[in-house]
């Protein structure tokens, strides 16, 4: 392949389409109000644990995680609960929860926990 100066050799693939929102529609089947935070989809804004920051101890600003729940704050009104379907988002989410003193009016869950409550029960 001949490219121009200053142009990469293999062009970068077209990004693949969305995938449909199965998680969402799940969620909504069995009542449950699905509200995206301000920062979503393709303007997200990372829960603080991508690139290792889990493990870290931040001392400059706000944390990664308590930013993202201020967010989720507002978005839900202060109570209620923040789903994701991330193992590193859940566990940020609840620590971001209760650094930031909301664990009595907010909870974290995995999309998954949320879709088995709406499950009928087997007798």
């Amino acid at each position: 392949m001949i490219t121009e100066p200053g142009q990469p050799a293999f062009p970068a693939p077209p990004a693949p389409p969305a995938p449909p929102r199965r998680r969402h529609r799940a969620l909504v089947s069995i009542g449950v109000r699905v509200q995206e935070m301000e920062r979503s989809r393709t303007e997200t804004f990372c829960c603080g644990a991508g690139g290792g920051r889990m493990w870290l101890e931040e001392t400059i600003g706000q944390r990664i995680n308590q930013n993202r729940i201020e967010e989720a704050a507002r978005t839900i009104g202060e109570q209620g609960t923040v789903a994701t379907s991330c193992p590193f988002c859940l566990t940020m989410i609840k620590d971001g929860i209760s650094e930031t003193g909301r664990g009595e009016r907010m909870q974290a869950m995995d999309i998954a926990e949320l879709v088995a409550l709406g499950l009928p029960q087997r007798t």
